[in-house]
């Protein structure tokens, strides 16, 4: 396998993990806008939780490229069950990014002898 194509395959998911963590993440503290108070900062870890679920699963996925596929693939079928009514860009982007991270791991999974040589 050519060594760029090893690059692309090892630090895509990874990459594309931290990225879509930061955008969740961004989105939950919307909540700081309101007066700070401790029922705030209650909200805001509540809003944080799949942000620290997928920063814990993308820690073990590093070295583990299994644990990402099921966390990642986890957290779009959760989007995809649970939560209804917004236009299909919102769905591709809050379901479709975890899915082809989840898909990357699992290729890297698959793959990881040959990329690792």
């Amino acid at each position: 396998m050519k060594d760029v194509l090893k690059m692309i395959l090892y630090g895509a998911p990874r990459i594309l993990g931290i990225l879509f963590i930061g955008l969740l993440s961004r989105f939950a503290f919307g909540v700081l806008a309101q007066h700070p108070s401790w029922g705030v900062f209650v909200n805001l870890l509540a809003q944080l939780r799949w942000s620290i679920f997928l920063a814990i699963v993308l820690g073990f996925a590093w070295r583990w490229e299994l644990v990402g596929t099921i966390g990642f693939g986890i957290y779009a079928v959760w989007y995809l069950s649970v939560v209804r009514g917004f236009d299909t860009g919102v769905f591709l982007t809050m379901a479709g990014l975890p899915a082809l991270t989840a898909v990357l791991f699992f290729i890297g999974f698959t793959f990881k002898k040959d990329i690792l040589e």
